[in-house]
Parts: structure tokens; C-alpha cells; sequence
């Protein structure tokens, strides 16, 4: 409808054009195999700084429709080579300890903030890491193939937070893991899961 923007069966807007911006950011630094993602990291937090409220105007009518955890494709489907994925987060949302099935990726706060624990993973155990906080245009990154799983958690009990994601490729399978016995010394059972979105937003 002429003066309005389009929206999907989730009563998400198909084209949010700050999150378009972000999308063809992403895919002007994907132009190797492996990325400089640090320097993506700083071109995608310069651009959440500028258009910081931009973004939140269009969010803010969608947060109370995030019941659990959803994404949305910002890339299409169809395309090959790098992915870029809108998340919302619920509010006090833990994911369990998960991986990126191998492959690098970036993950940059829009709106609220998250906690990210890090494990280190050597054969059938895995160990705690470092862990740490992230707020609007924070980023955190990993490399394809590194030994490395992480839980996340949205700070907040009550808002819900929002990231963006870029992939190697569309993630349409992680592992997620559970200690299978108590103690330091514990093995880790991984299960191999299927990403779920909730749709397709426009770019």
C-alpha cells in the first residue's frame, strides 16, 4: 500500500531500510573466504552508532510480538556465500552452549544487551572461557573451524534485545551441548539441530 511499508504474516515490516544498510555493509566486507571480521565489526558499530534510532523506531512496535526467540532472514534464501540474520531476543532469553557448525561469523548488538559465556572446546569436553558483555554496536566474532562454543543470554528481564548476524553461510544447522556427568573432567553431549526463522524480511 502506497505510504506504507509492506509487512509479512508476522506483522514484520519487509523492508526496514537501516537493516537494509547494515545487510549491504556486511556484503561489501565479504570479499574472501575469510573476512577482516574485525574490521567489519567496526564499520557495522559506526553505522548502529549513527542510525541508533532509526533502528529502534523500527523495532520498538515489533517487541511485544517476540515471545521466543526468532530470526528472520535478511539475505535471501536463495543466496550463496554470506548470511546476514536478524535475532530478537526475549526478554532474560538463555540459548543452551552452541556452536556455528563450523563456520566464522559476527554477531553486533542493535538494541538492548547480551551476555556471552565462551567455552573452548577439546575433544568431548568442554571448558569455560572468558565471558563478556555486549551493548549497542558491540560486536563479537569467531573464526571457521576454531575449537569454540558459547551460551548467550539477553541482560534483561523485561526488554527484548536485538542482534544481527553474519555467517559464512546460511545456518541451517548448529550443535548444541549438555554435560552428560558432573565435574571439571565431564563430557559434553552434542546434538546437531535445525535453525528455525521465522520468515523473510526484504533487503
Amino acid at each position: 500500500m502506497r505510504g506504507q511499508i509492506a509487512q509479512n504474516k508476522n506483522n514484520i515490516p519487509m523492508n526496514i531500510p537501516a537493516l537494509s544498510r547494515l545487510r549491504r555493509l556486511a556484503h561489501e566486507h565479504v570479499c574472501a573466504d575469510h573476512p577482516d571480521l574485525a574490521s567489519m565489526a567496526r564499520s557495522l558499530g559506526q553505522h548502529v552508532h549513527r542510525e541508533g534510532g532509526a533502528i529502534a523506531q523500527a523495532l520498538a512496535p515489533l517487541n511485544m510480538q517476540v515471545d521466543r526467540l526468532r530470526r528472520w532472514h535478511l539475505t535471501p534464501r536463495r543466496a550463496r556465500g554470506a548470511h546476514v540474520t536478524l535475532m530478537a531476543w526475549p526478554g532474560d532469553h538463555t540459548t543452551p552452549v552452541h556452536d556455528h557448525d563450523s563456520r566464522w561469523g559476527l554477531e553486533i548488538v542493535l538494541l538492548g544487551a547480551l551476555e556471552v559465556r565462551n567455552f573452548t572446546r577439546q575433544g568431548e569436553q568442554l571448558h569455560e572461557a572468558e565471558k563478556t558483555w555486549l551493548g549497542p554496536a558491540d560486536a563479537v566474532w569467531y573464526d571457521a573451524h576454531e575449537p569454540h562454543a558459547h551460551r548467550c543470554r539477553n541482560l534483561s528481564r523485561d526488554h527484548v534485545a536485538w542482534t544481527l548476524l553474519v555467517h559464512q553461510a546460511r545456518l541451517d544447522h548448529y550443535h548444541a551441548y549438555e554435560p552428560a556427568g558432573d565435574g571439571h573432567h565431564a563430557r559434553w553431549q552434542r546434538r546437531r539441530l535445525s535453525t528455525r526463522f521465522a520468515g523473510q524480511l526484504a533487503g
